[in-house]
């Protein structure tokens, strides 16, 4: 299974309704709490008993669902996590405990009220006639490991809310035991069809779905995450509304909170950083003043209503994640695709996105986030499969910066531009713009996290001499990296 990591929100839930906002110009902020024990919690891998919490996505447009404390297996939940959207549009997350067996109807709007009366108003959506939004495609990159979940993905992708599309599901194993079942189940659904890309990898997935996609834009998701209804009619009338943004990502939030893993996962601050408000990125290096290789060629500025902010190239936090994210195709024809020597299933575990997202902002290029298009992403449910994730992520993040300076050598006087405070923040003697972990999040999980970090270049090297192999053997598509 491809799957990606989303970022953190603080642990527990305070005893009264507790909201979680993201302002224009914050990072999640949050208090904490914690909910009393009830029947459905167990040992957590702290050794705490640990309550699952229900996660769900409300309008309050809508009519209000009624929420049951009760699970399906006969034990509780200990309380909520609600991403509260306005019109479609969202608005805040609100946290708060069960405290009887179900809510709803009028309790429910008024403590989703409650708690985000504080909040930022929401960005006005533009509805355009279908007519005027392009034809889209879907890629689905899979190894069909849990196939529930990806049939239930793509079940959901073929019929979003959306009038012209394809779903193109890559089956990237190498052998496939049993696999015409599996395949010919997905290709009975609407709009689908199921390609096969036996060069294992990712971004090799990806660039095999791209060659035969025929959408003006190309859409990636993976195998165990679930798009809202409109997730593709926001991406589509982003680009249909914006001819220069050439990579629309959007926002990501859990599926779920059934384990105390998946909040760690939250946690550890190394995927998307949360914004409820729309922005774009470009770069300012073609600013007066900008020389050579000066400070200003490695920075970028997100334009967020009115609000300027600059940062660093390579503070790749609110760019997107893989598992919502987006490209014109005639962008990644034109460069090149992913880099096949990143990414899940090759020896690098990812970083092919990021290098994806650098490099066009690098290029001059501009992306786009849209928080109204929304994907939910299941997290790793077991300590030992997040201890994993978290090393591989080290790993691909490193990777995936010595993948840009292989292709393009200006990026090492970047980097030696923002190592020293980087270092310094991540190591927690400096500031940072990542969350701060809570005091029972495991060390060693940021141990793994490092090590990961400094086994990346060798990963990277290790997959190149891989993907080398593959070239001489005639595999590689014409328009991905050499």
């Amino acid at each position: 299974m491809y799957g990606d990591a989303v970022n953190p929100i603080r642990r527990g839930l305070a005893k009264g309704a507790s909201v979680r906002l993201w302002h224009r110009d914050d990072s999640p902020n949050s208090r904490s709490g914690n909910f009393s024990e009830s029947e459905g919690s167990r040992e957590s891998p702290s050794g705490d008993r640990f309550s699952a919490i229900q996660v769900a996505i409300i309008d309050l447009a809508d009519e209000m669902p009624v929420l049951y404390r009760a699970r399906a297996d006969g034990t509780e939940f200990g309380g909520l996590w609600v991403l509260v959207l306005e019109n479609g549009s969202p608005l805040g997350v609100v946290e708060f405990p069960f405290t009887g067996d179900s809510i709803g109807g009028a309790a429910l709007k008024g403590l989703l009220l409650d708690g985000t009366k504080e909040a930022d108003p929401p960005d006005p959506l533009v509805e355009l006639p279908d007519a005027q939004l392009p034809f889209a495609s879907i890629v689905v990159p899979t190894t069909f490991d849990r196939f529930d979940r990806l049939q239930s993905c793509v079940e959901r992708l073929s019929s979003l809310d959306y009038p012209d599309y394809e779903v193109i599901v890559v089956d990237n194993r190498p052998e496939r035991p049993n696999g015409h079942v599996e395949r010919d189940k997905l290709s009975t659904l609407p709009r689908v069809r199921v390609i096969t890309e036996r060069v294992r990898g990712i971004s090799a997935a990806r660039n095999c779905g791209v060659a035969i996609s025929l959408g003006e834009f190309v859409a990636f998701t993976d195998d165990d995450a679930t798009p809202h209804p409109k997730w593709l009619r926001r991406i589509g009338t982003r680009y249909a509304l914006q001819r220069e943004v050439n990579c629309v990502t959007g926002l990501v939030v859990p599926v779920e909170f059934e384990t105390e893993a998946q909040l760690w996962f939250e946690q550890s601050g190394v995927g998307l950083d949360r914004n409820l408000h729309r922005y774009e990125y470009r770069s300012i290096a073609n600013e007066r003043g900008t020389v050579g290789l000066g400070r200003k060629r490695f920075m970028v500025r997100r334009q967020e209503g009115n609000r300027q902010i600059d940062h660093s190239l390579y503070m790749v936090g609110p760019y997107g994640m893989g598992c919502n994210l987006s490209f014109r195709r005639q962008f990644l024809i034109e460069n090149g695709g992913f880099d096949r020597a990143l990414g899940t299933g090759t020896p690098t575990r990812g970083g092919e996105d990021i290098a994806s997202l650098v490099e066009l902002l690098f290029s001059g290029e501009t992306l786009a986030y849209e928080p109204s298009a929304i994907v939910s992403h299941a997290h790793r449910s077991t300590y030992e499969e997040l201890r994993k994730q978290i090393f591989g992520y080290g790993v691909g993040m490193s990777a995936a910066l010595i993948a840009l300076a292989w292709r393009n050598p200006r990026h090492v006087v970047g980097y030696a531009r923002v190592f020293i405070p980087g270092a310094r923040a991540f190591l927690g003697r400096g500031p940072s713009t990542r969350p701060q972990k809570p005091t029972d999040y495991p060390a060693e999980l940021t141990r793994l996290e490092i090590k990961g970090l400094l086994f990346g270049p060798i990963a990277y090297l290790h997959s190149r001499w891989l993907c080398r192999g593959r070239l001489r053997s005639g595999k590689r598509r014409q328009f991905e990296h050499g």
